[in-house]
């Protein structure tokens, strides 16, 4: 019996050191693969954070700016096999040394996008320019610049944040040093990055987004106001001015293209609506959303579409309207799915956009205040048309809708 009893008293700590190495090995292991999932998940481009402008998504209203970085270059074997990897939400256009090279919006479960950009770096100072769109105010750009497997430039707290356009921040003529504000780096468990596949692997997307010289254009042939009432007018070619706040364009046929527009004047955030049908702009969700960006006014849509009319609603005067011709197997179609409206993948807690009820109500009360106008170029046509009732969708003030004022991008 006492053989037994310590025969028991000797196995059990050997019992409890061995289940201890058991559980020690099995809490490494997993500590192991969960820490390599975090990594690969949240950490794509080794180094490369979510970064945005600070208090943006507070103020829920749409906006354009940029983020800026500068890279000197000094080693000229970096120049070979350089590439640009980034994701942006919702849409990003990217410059490099004052050269536009491509443009593209977020989509859930996205691969990030790549540009081959050997050809276009050079020995000593490089400055990358990304415009950032957002219809909420909301979003987030992930980007990382390499040579090979070496990490040269990645999105971090040394971006700058520019909200007005100036010509020299994009051609690099004007030094970084004290221009702009910094910017607002997401913490590591931001969700976006759960959302971007493939950040390390990308296949590349586009060498060049830039158009050839003699590229192909599409002007509207006639144009009206959305009041079905209202006749068609021809659109001349230059055109002085063309009304842009309750306006609907027919191209005559369709076409598939970049939608391209240069703004006249001042404004606010507008709608865009696409159809190879009159758009039903009163009722129908749009398409996207014009953010502004000060001291900006030309813009250009950031994907090819498909289409024979667009509606625009909310918008200045327009000096020109124009489609660059794509072949169509590179367009979107007009009929098509409502691109998803939320931040990072993440639903919104409402169906609609607020600003889509900023513009609206903009429009009733500057109709109410311009009834006995008789003027077209500020009355913008008849005295303007109230939206559709949405249900979901709660009263905006005309004081709120007035009091987004910026120059369009």
């Amino acid at each position: 019996m006492l053989r037994r009893v310590l025969m028991f008293t000797l196995r059990k700590p050997l019992r409890f050191f061995a289940f201890g190495v058991l559980a020690a090995a099995s809490l490494a292991w997993l500590q192991l693969a969960l820490g390599s999932f975090v990594a690969e998940r949240s950490e794509p481009g080794r180094g490369a954070c979510w970064i945005w402008a600070d208090g943006a998504a507070n103020a829920a209203k749409p906006l354009a700016f940029w983020m800026v970085r500068d890279l000197r270059i000094t080693d000229p074997s970096d120049l070979e096999n350089a590439s640009v990897i980034l994701a942006a939400d919702e849409a990003y256009v990217l410059w490099l040394n004052g050269e536009r090279l491509g443009a593209g919006e977020y989509t859930q479960s996205m691969a990030a996008d790549r540009y081959d950009v050997s050809g276009l770096l050079q020995l000593g100072m490089n400055r990358f320019v990304i415009e950032l769109r957002s219809s909420r105010g909301a979003g987030g750009l992930l980007a990382s610049v390499r040579s090979g497997d070496r990490i040269l430039l990645s999105s971090d707290d040394s971006w700058r944040v520019i909200r007005r356009a100036d010509p020299r921040i994009l051609r690099g003529s004007l030094p970084l040093e004290g221009a702009g504000e910094r910017v607002k780096v997401w913490s590591d468990s931001t969700t976006g990055r759960f959302r971007v596949s493939g950040f390390e692997t990308a296949n590349l997307q586009r060498r060049s987004w830039s158009e050839p010289a003699a590229r192909e254009i599409a002007f509207p042939k006639r144009m009206r106001h959305l009041s079905k009432q209202a006749s068609w007018k021809a659109v001349e070619q230059p055109p002085d001015r063309l009304p842009a706040r309750q306006t609907v364009f027919d191209f005559g046929r369709r076409v598939s293209g970049f939608l391209d527009m240069e703004l006249a004047e001042e404004g606010q955030a507008g709608l865009v609506f696409f159809g190879d049908e009159e758009p039903g702009a009163q009722s129908d969700r749009p398409d996207l959303v014009i953010s502004p960006f000060p001291g900006r006014h030309h813009w250009r849509d950031v994907r090819a579409r498909t289409f024979r009319y667009v509606a625009l609603v909310g918008l200045p005067a327009l000096r020109r309207l124009e489609v660059a011709i794509v072949p169509e197997q590179e367009a979107v179609p007009a009929h098509r799915e409502a691109p998803f409206r939320g931040v990072f993948g993440l639903p919104p807690a409402q169906p609609y956009l607020p600003v889509e009820e900023a513009v609206w109500d903009r429009l009733k009360h500057l109709a109410a205040r311009q009834s006995s106008s008789s003027d077209p170029e500020t009355a913008d046509g008849p005295a303007g048309i109230e939206r559709k009732a949405q249900p979901s969708a709660p009263s905006v003030s005309g004081t709120e809708g007035d009091s987004e004022s910026s120059t369009g991008s």
